[in-house]
């Protein structure tokens, strides 16, 4: 049996609680990539308004300079990532502005050059990213505004094979905790985030919640088109985005200036 649309979102909205403010900071980021005329935010816009809906995201640093990726790695350990950043950069690995696997300071300085070089052939607005190497299951939280249903939050098996896999699960947002479980254990590869070969469980407590913040977010700013949280990895400690891909409405579009 089929359930009327209207009733559906009126009753998660109710079920997920009340709205609240938009903070003014994420406000301000949205006005000024709107003015630039842009179609998509950097990683660290993203993680500003991602935080602010208790969405967790990786540690990172820009890094003008070998010096600097090498100070954060002192910090947070070998081995880290670097990959360059620019607003709605997207394919990262395509064209080969990410690199893994950096275990020392000399590799890592051959990576932040050979980034830097590609930013200033390819990608000049694009800066050097860092960011710690994390373990963990790789899973995609997503949003996307649908013509028929509004804002649909998204939940699946991420990483380089979520095209292959295509197992993912949607909600209509604003969701209520319960909708967030029944996406989470609604994918075909559930049983990969309980304990499982000598991995303790994934913390579903706080994939839920990463879930609830994003459908609230969906909910509240009209002007943010598409969200890919890709990969979000977890562990029986975290839940943290890696990557972040924020797209927003063009200037023609419905909704846009009214910031």
């Amino acid at each position: 049996m089929l359930c009327d649309l209207g009733e559906l979102q009126e009753r998660s909205a109710e079920e997920a609680g009340p709205t609240y403010e938009i903070p003014e900071g994420v406000c301000d980021v949205i006005r000024t990539a709107i003015s630039e005329g842009r179609e998509g935010l950097t990683f660290a816009e993203g993680a500003a308004i991602l935080g602010t809906y208790g969405i967790e995201v990786c540690p990172y640093a820009y890094a003008e300079g070998p010096d600097e990726a090498v100070s954060f790695a002192k910090e947070y350990g070998y081995p880290v990532v670097a990959k360059l950043d620019a607003p709605g950069l997207a394919h990262r690995f395509e064209r080969g502005a990410v690199l893994t696997g950096l275990h020392s300071r000399e590799a890592l300085t051959s990576a932040v050059e050979g980034l830097s070089h590609i930013a200033v052939d390819d990608l000049a607005e694009a800066r050097v990213l860092i960011q710690p190497q994390l373990e963990g299951r790789e899973l995609i939280l997503g949003m996307e505004r649908d013509r028929s249903f509004g804002p649909v939050v998204m939940f699946g098996i991420g990483g380089t094979l979520v095209e292959a896999l295509q197992d993912v699960s949607f909600a209509v947002a604003p969701l209520a905790r319960a909708d967030a479980d029944r996406m989470i254990r609604s994918i075909r590869s559930f049983p990969l985030l309980e304990a499982f070969r000598g991995q303790a469980a994934a913390d579903l407590d706080a994939l839920a919640e990463a879930l609830v913040g994003l459908g609230r977010l969906a909910a509240e700013i009209p002007e943010i088109e598409e969200i890919d949280l890709n990969p979000t990895m977890a562990t029986d400690r975290f839940a943290v985005a890696v990557d972040i891909l924020i797209r927003l409405r063009t200037a023609g579009g419905a909704g846009a200036g009214a910031w």
